[in-house]
């Protein structure tokens, strides 16, 4: 499985949903279009699920306070798919124990026929204790914003899950390879999405704020490596791959800079 760390928390993005996505379906001359996720959407969301999440520790009668394993929330939005219609999209917050000292954190995404159900998924512990200091609640939060964004990229792409065969020949292709899973080009426009959000929310911090002139004078290079997601999944990455995520971090830093003058 891929994983990034935080400390003390794991987060872990992806295989999850790469297990579920399928057949691309999209022409291969549109393979790398660029998706847009709405970003406020996805933050309201997120932000959404980690209160879940504090209700759920803080009501479970235990002695320090857990969570009842299982689906724990659901949201339902719309999602403009990359051509142009609308998925209907239930969002859904999961949760597993597994005795863990931290947090885990990964992603799914599967068609029904009425709708896309995308899953942001918490495994470890959960003590209300542990909740309740600032830097543990933001770092979870950080990590759950990132997998419900990677998750609503791929709801907006084209792909095929309608067969468990799917599922399983997909399972088969990622599992130990993270070469072959950073590189199918739905990964990559989700990790795109995950890397443009990392970046703009290091820029809009208050302690960034005095340098912001100088940090938008970045390379992209210099600026995708402030992110998780990019030193995650950069190694693995084909020289192509590499030049679409950093045209991407770019644009953006073009697009900020000239917003800022």
């Amino acid at each position: 499985m891929s994983e990034r760390e935080t400390s003390p928390w794991t987060v872990a993005f992806g295989v999850g949903a790469a297990v579920a996505l399928g057949t691309m379906l999209w022409p291969k001359s549109k393979a790398m279009a660029a998706i847009r996720v709405d970003k406020p959407m996805a933050i309201a969301i997120a932000d959404d699920f980690m209160l879940e999440i504090v209700r759920a520790a803080e009501a479970w009668p235990l002695e320090f306070g857990s969570v009842e394993p299982g689906k724990i929330a659901s949201r339902y939005v719309q999602v403009r798919a990359v051509d142009g219609s609308v998925i209907p999209v239930e969002a859904t917050l999961m949760v597993e124990q597994d005795g863990r000292d931290g947090f885990s954190v990964s992603g799914g995404a599967y068609r029904l026929s009425d709708r896309t159900v995308v899953q942001v998924i918490v495994s470890g512990s959960f003590f209300s204790k542990s909740l309740a200091e600032d830097d543990d609640r933001e770092a979870l939060s950080a990590a759950i914003r990132l997998a419900l964004m990677h998750e609503l990229t791929h709801a907006a792409d084209v792909f095929d899950v309608t067969t468990s065969a799917n599922q399983r020949r997909f399972k088969a292709k990622y599992r130990d390879n993270p070469f072959v899973y950073h590189n199918e080009p739905i990964e990559v426009r989700a990790y795109v999405q995950e890397v443009l959000h990392e970046i703009e929310t290091h820029l809009d911090r208050p302690s960034a704020r005095p340098y912001r002139p100088y940090l938008l004078a970045m390379t992209p290079d210099k600026a995708a490596d402030w992110t998780i997601a990019w030193n995650q999944m950069s190694k693995h990455l084909t020289e192509a791959n590499r030049r679409y995520i950093l045209k991407n971090v770019a644009q953006l830093l073009t697009r900020l800079r000239e917003e800022a003058s």
